[in-house]
């Protein structure tokens, strides 16, 4: 995700929430399952590919933020850092989201001596900043 909004086509879920929580609207999610995504924010993957390219790392690893959270935790934190007010809904009377794969980390952040930085809430600030200029 980036906070100038040019990954919404690619993570809706992920912007509908910012969205909502902008406007302090209630966050309306299917099913009784609370799932875990993970977001990683595009400064640190531009970081990441950076370090790759200096440390000539080659091969395939999996380049995912440290810490996954679960979609009510996404919701919880916009809601705090924009400060609008809102809550979370579950629609239990629809089937769950999915659940995603989320691959663990491997020595790639050793590799590189960079684990990426950008928490969930921090990047939401950033996403906060460039909503109201």
């Amino acid at each position: 995700y980036d906070e100038f909004g040019e990954a919404r086509k690619h993570q809706p879920l992920f912007y509908r929430i910012m969205d909502a929580a902008r406007k302090g609207e209630d966050v309306t999610f299917y099913g009784e399952a609370d799932p875990e995504r993970n977001f990683l924010y595009v400064g640190d993957l531009a970081e990441i590919v950076r370090r790759v390219i200096l440390h000539r790392v080659t091969g395939i690893h999996p380049v995912v933020h440290p810490k996954s959270n679960r979609l009510s935790e996404i919701a919880e934190t916009a809601f705090q850092v924009f400060g609008q007010g809102g809550k979370t809904i579950f629609r239990k009377d629809k089937p769950n989201l999915p659940t995603v794969y989320v691959p663990a980390p491997t020595d790639l952040y050793e590799r590189i001596e960079y684990t990426p930085e950008t928490g969930l809430a921090a990047g939401i600030g950033m996403i906060k900043t460039n909503l109201t200029r």
